[in-house]
């Protein structure tokens, strides 16, 4: 419950008094004083549980060409051509 309130906080830009809301519709009663102090006590463990989540600058990649120039070759990115309705790999315009 504490957890589901703080994350609620955290995550949609809540008001107290609106997750204070939302927990009194499933039935649980607190004062968003309580979710304040919650709060307090608990975001630094939600940075630290989701920093191992966060990607580094340059772990990963993605392309927006339909076309990819490899080895002086044009080659059809192969994501793209799934959307299309099938996979169309190597497909070369040299």
């Amino acid at each position: 419950m504490i957890s589901l309130a703080v994350r609620w906080y955290l995550r949609y830009g809540l008001s107290y008094r609106d997750v204070e809301e939302l927990l009194a519709e499933r039935g649980i009663m607190v004062d968003h004083v309580t979710i304040y102090r919650w709060v307090q006590r608990f975001t630094p463990e939600f940075i630290e549980a989701a920093r191992p989540a966060r990607h580094l600058p340059g772990d990963r990649w993605f392309t927006d060409e339909t076309y990819l120039k490899i080895a002086g070759c044009l080659v059809q990115n192969a994501e793209y051509a799934r959307g299309l309705g099938g996979l169309v790999a190597g497909r070369k315009v040299c």
